[in-house]
């Protein structure tokens, strides 16, 4: 029983490590970010070779996973800079089997408990940087907080999870009031880091809430969710109308940011156009911001957003522009059969692992509209999206009905559908 629970614990410690890790947190110290992802590799293979037989069963309830990492595989035939196609999609597919292994060792507390832990240090970390500057720059130049990290981006991210996967363990253990005060925190830190991103989508943490709020309420109650739905809608409405129709431009306004996303949509447009250059299998994964064929897009972005942009901080684009429209189906189903898995033990359970999980991957889904992600190699919401559709096969939560009387499994081991040993009649 020591061995088994030092094991779980080291697991989680580990999927810690790699989650920090993957927002962005070791980027500071390319050996260290390294090294982190190459022992995870190493233990994913040794996996694979010492027991083949159950790692083979996991690949193959996993096999739907490995079908996007496949085609990037491929994706160097017709890749713009075939070395670089090869060497990302070599680290996707090394991803997604971190992803399933992460799966089959852990439960959604643990998961989520993993999650808390590396964003408890990467935010620690990052207001001992900002009281000390010992890891310069703590601070953009026009002020957001950095902290850590080089991007105020993955600050937000940081502080979002945070709140997230605290919340998630309040509504576990029930201590949710603590749960909110450290949203509120997070909360805080998002706007000391100025990113929208991180912001909208504390929207998630309360559709957690929402929807742990919605499987409590007795029938008698059901007709109330529509009627708040449709007071949700009338009340944007009035709010849209408030702001002459254009609630986003009103809310950008409001947190000091320009209409284009901070130059997101200038990308958004480059990336369709590249698209239509090769709309069926895109121009290799991850592939376009080292090709020599887009020199002009990338200096143009460079001179004009950011002179260290390698990405079109959108997902669905991303995936339109690396593996075309072929890559992008493969995506949508992944990513609609995942939501159909959540949904239906949502409805069907009471648990609250559903619950989560279904928020978990709203506010993937909604970051993706503004970060690429989602779609990248080493990301945590690539690792958490994928635990989240194999946590929610039906073949784990389904509860079987009991089994009648004297017609269950016996103690030594029967099986569930042959009746149990019955002794022959003494005369």
């Amino acid at each position: 029983m020591t061995l088994a629970i030092r094991r779980s614990t080291i697991a989680v410690l580990a999927t810690a490590v790699l989650l920090f890790a993957g927002n962005g947190a070791t980027f500071r110290f390319p050996a260290a970010n390294a090294a982190v992802w190459l022992s995870a590799y190493a233990a994913v293979l040794y996996w694979l070779a010492r027991t083949p037989g159950p790692a083979l069963r996991s690949l193959r309830a996993a096999w739907p996973l490995l079908l996007l990492p496949l085609l990037a595989l491929a994706s160097p035939l017709w890749s713009v800079n075939p070395p670089r196609s090869a060497a990302a999609a070599f680290q996707l597919l090394m991803t997604m089997l971190i992803a399933i292994r992460i799966a089959g060792l852990l439960g959604p507390r643990a998961i989520f408990t993993a999650l808390f832990i590396a964003q408890s240090a990467g935010l620690a970390l990052s207001l001992a940087n900002a009281a000390t500057n010992a890891l310069p720059p703590a601070w953009e130049v026009h002020g957001p907080l950095l902290g850590i990290y080089v991007q105020k981006g993955w600050m937000g991210k940081a502080a979002f999870w945070w709140a997230f996967s605290a919340t998630a363990l309040g509504l576990w253990y029930r201590h949710l009031p603590l749960a909110l005060a450290a949203t509120a925190l997070a909360a805080a830190l998002a706007l000391k880091a100025e990113s929208v991103l991180a912001l909208l989508a504390f929207a998630a943490i309360g559709l957690m809430l929402l929807f742990a709020t919605a499987r409590r309420l007795p029938p008698t109650l059901g007709p109330a969710l529509p009627l708040g739905a449709a007071t949700l809608a009338l009340g944007l409405a009035a709010i849209a109308n408030l702001t002459g129709g254009d609630l986003v431009s009103a809310t950008l306004d409001g947190l000091g940011k320009s209409g284009t996303l901070t130059g997101r949509t200038v990308l958004w447009d480059i990336g369709l156009g590249a698209w239509s250059d090769s709309p069926l299998l895109g121009t290799g994964y991850g592939a376009f911001w080292s090709s020599a064929t887009y020199a002009w897009e990338i200096a143009f972005v460079h001179a004009t957003v950011d002179s260290g942009l390698a990405g079109f901080h959108n997902a669905y684009v991303e995936a339109l522009v690396s593996l075309g429209l072929a890559g992008a189906v493969l995506f949508a189903v992944l990513i609609v059969a995942t939501l159909q898995r959540l949904t239906r033990w949502y409805l069907a359970t009471t648990s609250p692992d559903a619950t989560i999980w279904l928020a978990a991957c709203a506010a993937i889904l909604l970051m993706g509209l503004m970060d690429d992600y989602f779609f990248r190699q080493h990301a945590p919401h690539l690792v958490l999206f994928a635990a989240a559709f194999l946590h929610a096969d039906p073949a784990r939560w389904r509860v079987r009905p009991p089994n009648r009387r004297n017609a269950g499994p016996s103690a030594a081991g029967t099986g569930p559908h042959r009746p149990p040993a019955t002794r022959p009649a003494v005369p």
